[in-house]
């Protein structure tokens, strides 16, 4: 009866060893189980960053990463929205190999720019260890991250007509130990280490026509010397951003409002001194990204005045009462 129960007992042991090959654990400094977790809030983008490899094969370990070199994305959001931004890496063990012992790490880090030395956003890590019995092999997906961006994130770039990007390095990590056959301590027989820079864009759209107003319909007629008012309105930024409008006077001089909220207005008085004729007033929208929105011209004519007139009959007269003066000082 002991014989028949020590049997039993050894078979329940081998089969209990069978179906718990492998144990697994996922550690984060930050969140743990990301592997199993996906955070959603607004918007989502996930960014693959490349694919780590450990080959344990019967004669041979190798360690290896493909990595995707400047991943890069662009995001669509408002300005009252948060767009969430999930990097991931694959990895995958081939393991043919069956030594007393093993483990596996992959380590993955992401910083806040494209440095080593910047910031630490977030550092996962998966442990596999393996006391095998038969050869098996194992894959899956890791997800960190998880930054989230408004669009006050990024830096305006007037110049170019574009925001600037968010930049991102991550670090990919991967190593493999084997217990050795004398002490039955792991030892590190192979790894692999690379990294690349995300990136990520902002999807940016230019603001609406302006409406103008003013002193002077297009097509109207005032008068050179005056001075006269425009006002430009409603122009809307599709993403909320701030914008401001820019007054071209067509005669070398160009006025420029501070920023101000989407739809909003501001009035600017201009005065045409010189070259009476055909005049004209153009105002564009700008966002403070630099994104300009089709233009509004306002075209009318300015004669001279009568008080230019009359200024240029007394220099008329002036002029010859001058010559008649120095006439009579002659005669």
């Amino acid at each position: 009866m002991k014989g028949k129960k020590f049997v039993i007992f050894i078979i329940i042991l081998i089969l209990m060893l069978l179906t718990s090959n492998f144990t697994t654990s996922s550690v984060s400094t930050k969140n743990n189980n990301k592997e199993n977790e996906i955070k959603i809030n607004n918007d989502e983008v996930q960014i693959y960053v490349g694919k780590m490899i450990i080959d344990c094969e019967w004669d041979s370990i190798a360690c290896d990463i493909d990595i995707v070199d400047n991943p890069y994305d662009i995001i669509d959001i408002d300005s009252a929205s948060t767009a969430t931004i999930i990097f991931y890496a694959d990895w995958e063990i081939i393991n043919e190999k069956a030594s007393s012992k093993e483990k596996w790490e992959f380590k993955i880090t992401l910083k806040n720019g494209n440095t080593p030395n910047d910031e630490i956003i977030d550092t996962v890590e998966k442990t596999i260890e393996d006391t095998p019995i038969i050869p098996d092999n194992q894959n899956g997906t890791i997800y960190f991250g998880y930054v989230e961006l408004t669009r006050n994130d990024f830096e305006s770039k007037p110049f170019s007509n574009e925001p600037d990007v968010e930049k991102f390095r991550a670090e990919l990590e991967c190593y493999y130990y084997e217990g050795s056959w004398i002490t039955g301590e792991l030892e590190e027989k192979s790894d692999k280490s690379l990294w690349t820079v995300g990136r990520i864009g902002l999807e940016n759209d230019k603001p609406s026509t302006p409406s103008v107003t003013g002193d002077i319909e297009d097509g109207g007629t005032g008068n050179i010397g005056e001075t006269y008012s425009f006002t430009a309105k409603s122009s809307a930024d599709p993403d909320g951003d701030l914008i401001r409008y820019s007054f071209d006077w067509h005669d070398g001089v160009v006025d420029e409002s501070g920023y101000m909220e989407s739809g909003g207005s501001v009035k600017m008085s201009h005065t045409w001194n010189d070259d009476a004729g055909a005049h004209s007033v153009s105002v564009y929208a700008f966002d403070r990204f630099g994104a300009m929105s089709p233009g509004t011209t306002i075209s009318f004519t300015l004669p001279r005045s009568n008080h230019y007139k009359s200024i240029f009959l007394q220099r008329i007269l002036s002029s010859f009462s001058k010559i008649f003066t120095i006439r009579d000082l002659i005669y």
